[in-house]
């Protein structure tokens, strides 16, 4: 068999399975697969020389989709830049099938360019493998059935090509073969089953409080009307800002009051998590001041796992069966309104601030991890309603950010997209860009403070580093005008409030291009820790008051 004949193939019964999308990073072991998909007018390609971005962008793709996304690469390290996307696809559940070229079997281990050993090279964050060959050429239909059923992920399909890599006949009749590896998700935690709520033994009407993490919007739309429900029945609901659920939560910033509690009368009797990551991460606390706390993660999918403990129980139903198993009637808690309105001089709090007000409510809001999210989670009640907010909180790295918002543009042109990142988060991923075609409706929003200002607001780097400008901030210095002309975009700094105010107004909002905003990392410090202690001070108030 041919190499050309087994890739033409594959990507023929992919197609038949529903690919539409292929992100290509070129190279030459891959020549078949891609000349294959060039013979595919069905599939739309994508240019990414860099692979890293690359898959990123199949990330935004897919997850924009609601489909498998193809990625395809040469061989050798080429493929290894894959593992932050497959990695954070994995931990979101979005399907992608990352097919790498390699080279024949023979010549791993004997000093060949471009050869390693592939075929282990996601291990611990896919849902399957494949290893095709010549004589063993996979099953493609099953490739895509693993991708997608059950919590969708990632796959791995590695492909084996003889030479010539350019010539042979195109059509050679082939059978499936059984040539997968599946893995099951790992679960670390000691989680007890739970099928019946009576097992815990609740009060007739308890204090229920439901938090939901990172999401993807056909989960998010199929519990809406469930959580509506829940909340008339007296609970408290909170919705994370990666949670597409985030408009419908009884008080913006619930988890962060939680943690500030001290009292039992404060604290509910049953704390229920679903989906995944949490912006609030300070659990450790809570769980120390009330060790008895019941805790139940009701998965989407159906897998067992938990979110804030080990040894919490975990549903065993449907998401519909544990709604359906709450009593009639519950205590609400007492949990006080805060809305954030930053006041004082020049920082990213206040810029932050400006930009929500002026976003449009009928567009995409793309979040770099770090502090940008951590801006929005704490102003979010500034957010228009109808905004489609993301972010990658699956493994919540800052890498990726703009590769992927450039993936979703692409695939809905029709929606206007912003994106807010650090200045780190943006060098890191200042290749997002090479991608070809290129959306027209993105704008890119920068907060330049000089380095990881995370690492300047919290109390250990700042208090045990000898230097933690250098070795945690990663201090720099300079602009983005630079990338703006490598790009061939519009680009706009700012220094001051009155500078975003003047831009914001006269360009009618974000604009396509870059947006700098330059700011001072002592003001921020100090701008975030003065939010932090105005919204406790207003708890506290509010205690005071009941008392």
């Amino acid at each position: 068999m041919k190499s050309l004949a087994l890739a033409h193939w594959w990507i023929r019964e992919l197609r038949a399975c529903g690919l539409r999308e292929v992100v290509v990073s070129p190279g030459s072991r891959s020549a078949p697969l891609i000349l294959a998909l060039e013979s595919e007018p069905k599939i739309a390609l994508y240019v990414q020389p860099d692979e890293r971005s690359a898959a990123f962008l199949a990330l935004g793709l897919s997850r924009q989709a609601g489909r498998p996304v193809g990625l395809v690469c040469t061989s050798g390290s080429a493929g290894l830049n894959y593992a932050p996307a497959l990695a954070e696809a994995y931990q979101q559940g979005v399907s992608l099938l990352a097919i790498t070229a390699d080279r024949p079997l023979r010549f791993v281990g004997a000093y060949e360019g471009q050869t390693l050993w592939q075929e282990e090279f996601y291990a611990g964050f896919i849902k399957g493998r494949m290893a095709v060959c010549e004589s063993n050429p996979g099953n493609p239909k099953e490739a895509w059935a693993l991708s997608t059923q059950g919590m969708p992920g990632p796959v791995h399909i590695n492909m084996r090509f003889e030479e010539p890599l350019y010539g042979g006949a195109l059509e050679q009749p082939l059978e499936p073969t059984l040539s997968q590896a599946l893995f099951s998700r790992f679960d670390f935690g000691k989680t007890r089953p739970l099928d019946a709520l009576k097992t815990l033994d609740l009060p007739a009407r308890p204090k229920v409080v439901i938090l939901a993490g990172h999401m993807g919007p056909q989960q998010a739309q199929a519990l809406l009307p469930w959580i509506l429900e829940f909340k008339k029945r007296g609970g408290l609901f909170w919705g994370d800002v990666s949670s597409q659920l985030w408009p419908y939560s009884s008080q913006a910033q619930l988890p962060d009051w939680l943690w500030e509690q001290t009292e039992e009368k404060n604290r509910p009797q049953l704390l229920v998590s679903m989906g995944g990551s949490v912006i609030p991460r300070r659990w450790e606390a809570y769980f120390e001041r009330f060790p008895n706390q019941t805790t139940v993660h009701v998965d989407l999918f159906g897998e067992k796992g938990y979110r804030f403990r080990p040894d919490g129980w975990c549903w065993t139903g449907s998401p519909a069966g544990f709604f359906e198993s709450l009593p009639q009637e519950m205590e609400a808690l007492n949990c006080p309104a805060w809305n954030a309105e930053p006041g004082g001089g020049w920082s990213d709090v206040t810029a932050t601030a400006e930009l929500l007000r002026g976003l449009p409510g009928d567009s995409v809001f793309h979040l770099a991890n770090s502090m940008g999210v951590r801006y929005v989670h704490a102003l979010q009640d500034l957010l228009p309603k109808g905004i489609e907010l993301w972010c990658n909180r699956g493994v919540s790295g800052i890498d990726g950010t703009l590769s992927t918002a450039v993936g979703q543009a692409l695939a809905q042109p029709n929606k206007w997209h912003v994106v807010l990142m650090g200045d780190l988060a943006l060098n890191y991923d200042c290749n997002a860009m090479l991608s070809q075609p290129r959306p027209n409706n993105l704008g890119v929003v920068v907060l330049n403070n000089g380095g990881g200002q995370i690492f300047r607001n919290l109390p250990g780097p700042k208090s045990r580093s000898m230097d933690a400008e250098t070795y945690f901030v990663a201090a720099r210095e300079g602009d983005f005008e630079w990338l703006a002309r490598r790009n061939a975009w519009a680009y706009h700094c700012v220094q001051d409030l009155g500078e975003l105010r003047a831009f914001l107004h006269q360009s009618k909002g974000i604009v396509a291009g870059l947006l700098e905003i330059k700011t001072e990392a002592q003001a921020n410090t100090e701008a975030w820790a003065g939010l932090l202690s105005e919204r406790r001070a207003a708890w506290n108030q509010a205690a005071r008051g009941r008392d």
